[in-house]
């Protein structure tokens, strides 16, 4: 441990004299998200409201307009959202939430609720309780790629002092606890902080989260009080945690007000930072009661393309002049208590991923939608970065795409995401929404034997269709029109709406339905049923409610052929004939036989046999005659024949 009283001694005139406040700097996204950064105004990007913080874990999100929301029961058949006689079309957006691939030096800073990942403040590696105004002796590698200020980085080392480094020459040194000079800190900088070895170049490239002068001796903490660091979490959202947990202040004291709980985190893929401190005590004693919230460079000095602390390269895309250090307001020399307080640092840049929306069948089949308004599975448009200026509308929601869909059977809808983060590591990401059918406004017509969904009847020729029309008890019936259509060899026919003969209105009590019974009864010469032929009648129906709902459906009735016919066979008496319709062998002559069979349409028919059996008999002819003689057979014969 390092003698506090003669430096405090050696100091204090210097201390007395510094100037401890200085002008913050303001850090503009060109990029930023959508939405406000302050907290208490949700983000609003068009007709959406999204999480006042989302999550720091690269995703992406479908949200629908809030046009209605679907009752309890859907939710219970996994439906998120669904279409009804009123919301045929459903607008659908995702905000896709990954990691910048372009870094362009800025990083926007938001205060966000107060909730860290480790609410005990006790997880991971402890560092020795002895441990005061020192850098942890190793280093702790990092798992994943992190970029801070768009460079790579692979080691960290905690500081006791409230701050983590990632300049590994800082291990097993002095964690300086003097300054008095607001970041950021270029070389050379009265009251930054150093001293004992370590120069200011080591006290940069780090967060600071509060970097305070804290005294974490054995003799003021017990039980789980400590300093902790460590990676936790599972890929592809593992976090650096590092949290100070009840540390007291200098000069440390065993009193519970004096004592400082406070978390730095640092994630995986979208390479945010985030400090959490559930309470940041305060000695005005001692330095003023000074510390700093906050990020900053390797360098201190406006970062610039190309620049040798950072290298030339390709995923480095920063703005000329953009600013070394970010923190929250208040937070560059901060001089007060806090409770409960919590900031995020967000890197910006460019963003290019591969963005698309796709219909699934039940049958696991799917199909891509396009950007053409008449898609049958849907449409959406493109985001508007991609937008000519002139068709942006406010506020810019850079990475917002919207599809238009509008199913007539449950659909599962799904924006894949595709993109390529600052490692060149390739990562796709995805959301499902489900939709259903909302049938509480809709009108049914359907066979009477059948069920709700059937649009189909199938009748042999001479049936009648037995129909029922169905539709929800809330309901009123404003205005009712039937179309019928014949569709025969592919010609359709209009025929008359007379031949529909409707029942009484009634409610069944099971179903609690209104139901109005249906018979569908053609005359004469509205269908005709020739052999290996079908009939079919279209039933089309259209309502206006009470409500202004306004619904269709339409029924197919397809008439198939029955058969009746005869069969003539004839043998010679003494032969065996084998009719194969049954399979069966005859000899003697018969019309009473018959079999019933059915056709390829599903239609009984019948099939009669008519068999006779010819008798064989023979005479002779015997003539006597002079002359040639012409036969029965059409032969002339000039001599003796037998």
């Amino acid at each position: 441990m390092h003698d506090r009283l003669f430096i405090n001694m050696k100091h204090i005139t210097q201390i007395l004299s510094i100037l401890f406040f200085m002008g913050a700097v303001t850090a503009l996204a060109q990029d930023a998200p959508c939405g406000p950064s302050d907290p208490s105004v949700p983000p609003e990007c068009g007709n959406y409201q999204w999480p006042m913080v989302q999550s720091p874990c690269p995703e992406v999100q479908i949200k629908q307009k809030h046009d209605h929301t679907p009752l309890k029961q859907y939710r219970s058949q996994g439906w998120d959202t669904v279409v009804d006689c009123i919301h045929h079309t459903l607008e659908l957006s995702c905000m896709p939430y990954i990691p910048v691939q372009y870094f362009n030096g800025q990083y926007t800073v938001d205060t966000i609720p107060f909730d860290p990942p480790d609410p005990t403040f006790a997880l991971g590696v402890k560092m020795p309780v002895s441990t005061d105004d020192d850098f942890a002796a190793d280093t702790t590698r990092i798992p994943f790629p992190f970029y801070f200020f768009g460079i790579q980085k692979n080691y960290f080392v905690l500081g006791a002092n409230g701050m983590i480094s990632f300049n590994t020459a800082t291990r097993n040194k002095y964690c300086p606890w003097q300054f008095s000079h607001a970041l950021p800190w270029p070389d050379n900088t009265s009251g930054a902080p150093q001293g004992m070895g370590t120069t200011v170049s080591d006290m940069r490239d780090a967060i600071y989260g509060v970097y305070e002068d804290t005294h974490p001796i054995a003799a003021y903490l017990h039980g789980d009080q400590g300093i902790y660091y460590g990676i936790q979490g599972e890929e592809p959202c593992r976090k650096i945690i590092c949290s100070w947990n009840g540390i007291p202040t200098y000069p440390g004291t065993r009193n519970q007000n004096n004592r400082c709980t406070y978390q730095i985190v640092c994630y995986e893929g979208s390479n945010l930072i985030e400090v959490h401190v559930k309470r940041r005590a305060m000695n005005s004693n001692w330095q003023n009661g000074r510390g700093l919230i906050g990020i900053q460079n390797a360098t201190g000095l406006p970062q610039q393309k190309g620049n040798p602390m950072q290298g030339d390269v390709t995923n480095v895309h920063v703005v000329p002049n953009s600013p070394a250090a970010f923190y929250p307001a208040g937070g560059n020399l901060l001089t007060t208590t806090l409770d409960s307080f919590a900031v995020r640092f967000t890197p910006q840049g460019l963003i290019a991923p591969f963005v698309r929306w796709y219909r699934v069948f039940n049958d696991g089949s799917s199909v891509e939608l396009t950007t053409e308004v008449t898609d049958t599975n849907g449409y959406y448009v493109r985001m508007q970065r991609d937008l000519d200026p002139t068709m942006q509308t406010m506020p810019l929601c850079p990475t917002l795409t919207t599809a238009y869909v509008s199913p007539t059977e449950e659909s599962r809808y799904v924006f894949l995401m595709r993109y390529s983060d600052a490692a060149g590591t390739v990562h796709t990401l995805t959301d499902t929404i489900v939709i259903g059918v909302d049938r509480a406004k809709s009108i049914t017509l359907r066979p009477a034997a059948g069920h709700p969904g059937d649009s189909v009847q199938d009748l042999c020729a001479g049936e009648r269709a037995s129909l029922m029309i169905e539709y929800p008890p809330l309901q009123d019936t404003l205005h009712t029109e039937f179309q019928l259509t014949r569709i025969h060899n592919g010609v359709r026919t209009p025929l008359p709406d007379s031949l529909l003969v409707l029942g009484q209105l009634y409610e069944d009590e099971v179903s609690g339905l209104k139901r109005i019974p249906v018979v569908l009864m053609p005359d004469e010469g509205a269908t005709e049923v020739p052999v290996d032929d079908i009939d079919s009648i279209e039933i089309f129906l259209s309502v206006d409610f009470v409500s202004t709902c306004h619904n269709t459906t339409r029924l197919l009735v397809r008439h198939k052929p029955v058969y009746d016919t005869t069969e003539h066979h004839g043998i010679c008496l003494g032969d065996v004939f084998h009719w194969e319709v049954d399979g069966n062998n005859y000899t003697q002559p018969t019309t009473s036989v018959q079999y019933q069979l059915q056709s390829v349409e599903g239609c009984d028919s019948i099939v009669h046999l008519d068999l006779k059996v010819y008798d064989v008999s023979y005479t002779v002819d015997e003539i006597f005659d002079c002359r040639p003689v012409t036969w029965i057979n059409g032969k002339t014969y000039t001599e003796s024949n037998t």
